[in-house]
């Protein structure tokens, strides 16, 4: 899964920038993965699906668990790219590389 965006909230008048990605969701009730979206702003809220609002320890703690997964665990795995030229692929993400750019001053 990559990054998505831009996206930005409105808060006291204020423009604030984000991003959003798409991040899989475990519930507790099953154990099935569902789709949600997760929302990083500039000033560092962050806000999983609709309504609900986590900070960056809550984020850590919550991958740690396995509750929220960056990719599907069942997803194929891409035959690598034969040149970088041809193919601009992301760089995979990581629970560590994830929460450590959530970490640097914008």
């Amino acid at each position: 899964m990559t990054w998505h965006g831009p996206t930005f909230r409105i808060s006291d008048g204020a423009h604030i920038a984000g991003a959003w990605c798409l991040v899989w969701r475990r519930y507790d009730r099953a154990d099935e993965l569902h789709p949600e979206h997760l929302f990083v702003y500039a000033d560092g809220r962050i806000t999983l699906g609709r309504f609900e609002s986590i900070d960056l320890a809550g984020l850590g703690k919550l991958l740690a668990s396995g509750k929220i997964a960056l990719d599907r665990p069942a997803a194929r795995e891409r035959p690598a790219d034969p040149s970088k030229w041809k193919s601009r692929s992301p760089q995979r993400r990581t629970d560590e590389s994830f929460l450590a750019a959530g970490l640097r001053p914008g």
